[in-house]
């Protein structure tokens, strides 16, 4: 049994040639971006290359203070600071207490009679 280690290398050609091979799994279009809203905004002028994702790091806070990350992905023409976040339609859906039933519409419902069974009497109790 032979321990010897042995090292070969690759010549000019044979590197210029796994070097062909190796861009094949890499794609210019697919980049991943990470950095801060102060940061990005520092760059008005930025369009989001095709593909790219764009993550800030610090979109939004929970209700309890946690900082949440969101991303955009570039189209190759729009500016990134113009560029909406993937989660904005989501999150403004679900951040509208208007957009499903009416101000008009939430009070009546509001101002409807109540019921409740008192079970030590066995009673219906209605309510306004």
């Amino acid at each position: 049994m032979n321990n010897e280690i042995t090292i070969e290398y690759l010549d000019k050609a044979g590197l210029a040639y796994y070097n062909s091979k190796l861009k094949q799994y890499i794609d210019e279009r697919c980049k991943i971006f990470y950095d801060t809203t102060e940061n990005w905004d520092a760059k008005p002028d930025l369009i989001g290359g095709e593909g790219y994702i764009y993550i800030y790091s610090d979109w939004c806070y929970s209700p309890t203070g946690q900082v949440i990350a969101g991303f955009k992905v570039g189209d190759g023409a729009t500016l990134l600071k113009d560029t909406i976040f993937i989660d904005q339609i989501m999150y403004d859906h679900m951040n509208n207490n208007t957009i499903h039933i009416t101000q008009q519409e939430r009070e009546n419902w509001n101002d409807k009679v109540s019921c409740s069974y008192i079970e030590l009497l066995e009673k219906l109790k209605f309510e306004k």
